[in-house]
């Protein structure tokens, strides 16, 4: 995401699945400063070593809600308003410094593509 939102990916880094799902993206949040603001990535699914993750705009709606269930008040929830790019994504295991399982996995985007 660091990479993405200084506006440029480096191909040697990137599957050209992956740069291309980034850049229709890009050109989808226009150019404003504020662009990337309110855009979300969240993991939708996994099955053991795999995942699909979903790269989003979201708008904010204030709903109501009850503290301690007598005071009023309301919350901002964030709402889906546009997919920008669905990724694949795979489990890498991590290791302690020295060697050692300890279960842990980083996720590594492989592929994405744009609506």
């Amino acid at each position: 995401m660091s990479a993405w939102t200084a506006g440029e990916l480096d191909e040697g880094d990137w599957p050209p699945s992956v740069l291309a799902a980034a850049a229709e993206a890009d050109a989808a949040l226009g150019t404003g400063p504020d662009r990337y603001q309110d855009v979300r990535f969240s993991i939708v699914a996994v099955a053991r070593a795999r995942a699909e993750a979903v790269g989003e705009t979201v708008d904010f709606e204030r709903e109501p809600v009850s503290l301690l269930g007598i005071f009023p008040g309301t919350e901002l929830v964030p709402v889906p308003d546009e997919l920008l790019m669905t990724m694949e994504l795979v489990a890498q295991p991590v290791e302690l410094p020295g060697g050692g399982d300890i279960g842990a996995v980083r996720w590594e985007l492989v592929a994405a593509t744009s609506p």
